[in-house]
């Protein structure tokens, strides 16, 4: 996985669709993360339950807020070669991936 690969500036309005597939990728993904985390629990008991679920947390923090931060992107968001940038073009940084996906 290539970090911040170039971003084509001036293309927000285009890539709406690619936008929202991405969101749904992305969202299908954590869903079956936690379908995992779900199952293992409920197989396991409720200690291994709420541990699972504090890994899934984590995990859903790093794939949210980490990935873009370090690489650019996430997994749906490169399948569809989408990058996420600052507004200025530059590289998005962890606090910027924080602010971005609170907001």
């Amino acid at each position: 996985m290539e970090k911040h690969p170039a971003p084509q500036l001036g293309t927000n309005g285009d890539v709406i669709g690619q936008r929202i597939l991405a969101f749904l990728l992305d969202g299908l993904i954590m869903a079956l993360l936690w379908a995992v985390i779900i199952g293992l629990g409920a197989i396991l008991g409720d200690i291994a339950f709420l541990l699972l679920s504090l890994i899934g947390f984590v995990g859903v923090l790093v794939y949210a807020f980490l990935l873009e931060g370090l690489y650019g992107y996430t997994p749906g968001k490169y399948m569809l070669g989408l990058v996420v940038v600052k507004s200025d073009g530059s590289d998005c940084t962890i606090g910027s991936s924080i602010l971005r996906n609170l907001l």
